[in-house]
């Protein structure tokens, strides 16, 4: 299964975006690398591609989705908080063929849109999308065939996503000191170092020292100076 089209419109940074891979003679995807600077939304593309992993995979096989009651969770959340700023609709539309050059279909929206919206971007775009403005998200229906199809092709291949904030543990570095990446409020206590020699990440650190300073500018301003610090900083 090949990615063939990847539309996104009005997502995060990305205010359109449509992309016709390339393959080769013999049916084969060429390489293809996006490039762009910090902030201008390659890992929200990536994010993409692999939901659309995840929710045609949940299709296919029993241990990829992740339950929650009743319903499935999502990989990415939907809703308003991927819209671009300043717009009240957006979507993402991915389209696969398989080895038999079948197309698998993959939209993710938000507001109010219609079939045209989504063939604007690519004409033979089966899938449509409902008429509400709550958040949507569809896939191709799989029937029993085309799923014992996809299944093999999954085994087979290879699905997967290295994403930025990927973690490496060093080889050189002794078991002793090694360290499971958490991000967790930890309460101090006397006696302890309570930072870090190495840092691996500064999310948890620097959550808890913003916490402190956010505590500390409310419950007592010492000054003229700290609260034009809070009036600045609000």
């Amino acid at each position: 299964m090949y990615l063939k089209n990847i539309v996104l419109k009005n997502i995060g940074p990305i205010e359109e975006l449509s992309v016709e891979l390339p393959f080769k003679e013999n049916g084969d995807p060429k390489p293809i690398i996006f490039v762009g600077e910090n902030g201008s939304g390659k890992t929200i593309l990536q994010s993409q591609i692999i939901d659309g992993f995840y929710e045609i995979g949940s299709e296919l096989f029993d241990d990829i989705g992740i339950n929650d009651g009743l319903k499935r969770s999502f990989y990415k959340i939907s809703g308003g908080i991927n819209i671009t700023i300043g717009k009240n609709s957006g979507f993402s539309l991915l389209k696969f063929i398989d080895q038999k050059n079948q197309a698998l279909e993959y939209f993710d929206k938000v507001g109010r849109l219609t079939h045209d919206d989504f063939t604007s971007c690519i004409s033979d775009f089966g899938l449509s999308p409902d008429t509400f403005e709550l958040p949507q998200k569809d896939i191709t229906t799989i029937d029993n065939s085309l799923k014992q199809s996809l299944q093999t092709e999954w085994k087979k291949g290879v699905y997967f996503y290295q994403p930025a904030y990927r973690y490496e543990k060093p080889f050189r570095k002794n078991t002793d000191f090694a360290e499971d990446p958490r991000f967790e409020d930890r309460i101090s206590f006397s006696g302890n170092l309570n930072k870090e020699l190495e840092i691996i990440s500064s999310s948890k650190s620097n959550k808890a020292f913003l916490m402190d300073l956010v505590l500390d500018f409310v419950s007592n301003p010492q000054n003229d100076i700290d609260r034009i610090t809070w009036i600045n900083i609000n």
